[in-house]
């Protein structure tokens, strides 16, 4: 988080990336970090933001570059709606204290009842940091929705393009939008309609799972390879759109529409 919610739409001077902050009319603040536990042992470290009194940022001032800084224990609230937990933890109190003397300080502990849990559980990796919009350095198996996810893969970004959610990384895009299908109608017939009249394809690939129907198609258009996917369930059906420069990224554009998972009701 580079500046507290509160400033985020503030008007505002150059404020630098200081880890003191003081602004008239919005308070003071100190920068720290919120370690999380990951489940598969991952550790994943927020940089945030304390809200504290005045005085107290005076005092982290005086100590900050001294001898006395790693007995440094501040107490505010945290000034940041960090996700997936949000405006649940915003303005939350908490305690954050000095661990080592080269880094800013850790939140170490909250009488909150969701921020307490956030510093002392475990969390399910892939929900926390499906929630993130910027590049992830591991995969994840993402959301697309409460019923469907996909694996997200490393160094993609999450964008929201017209109505269609989008995985962008370099070369890679991926483009996801879900349909709700006539339950009246097979699975079979909702891929007769879907691909007629679709253009030639230099490859299909049809793939079945109990009531579950996967179809693939792939082709070359332009200086892009593109493969569409579809998994269709009754009801329901995800459509995978992979888009690739190099023609050696057609195994991931596959691995990313067989990686798709339904998680309703079946």
């Amino acid at each position: 988080m580079l500046l507290p919610d509160v400033l985020l739409d503030a008007p505002r001077e150059e404020w630098g990336r200081e880890p003191l902050l003081e602004v008239y009319g919005f308070g003071a603040f100190v920068r720290c970090l919120l370690p999380v536990h990951l489940s598969g042992g991952m550790l994943l470290t927020f940089g945030t933001w304390l809200s504290v009194h005045p005085d107290d940022l005076r005092h982290a001032r005086e100590v900050w570059r001294t001898a006395d800084y790693p007995s440094l224990e501040l107490d505010g609230t945290l000034a940041n709606a960090i996700q997936p937990w949000g405006q649940a933890i915003l303005d939350a109190p908490v305690r954050v204290a000095v661990r080592k003397a080269d880094e800013i300080p850790y939140v170490v502990a909250s009488p909150h009842a969701t921020l307490g849990r956030v510093i002392a559980d475990e969390w399910d990796r892939d929900t926390v940091l499906g929630s993130l919009a910027t590049a992830l350095p591991v995969p994840i198996q993402a959301r697309v929705s409460d019923d469907w996810s996909v694996e997200r893969g490393a160094g993609f970004t999450v964008r929201l393009h017209e109505e269609s959610l989008r995985f962008v990384g370099p070369g890679r895009t991926v483009i996801l939008d879900i349909f709700g299908t006539d339950r009246a109608q097979t699975v079979d017939e909702v891929l007769a309609t879907m691909i007629e009249g679709a253009p030639a394809a230099d490859g299909r690939l049809t793939e079945r799972d109990g009531g579950e129907l996967r179809h693939a198609r792939w082709m070359v258009a332009g200086a892009q390879h593109e493969l569409y996917g579809l998994v269709i369930r009754p009801g329901s059906m995800l459509s995978v759109t992979c888009v690739h420069d190099d023609p050696a990224d057609h195994e991931w554009a596959l691995h990313t529409w067989r990686s798709v998972r339904f998680h309703g009701e079946v």
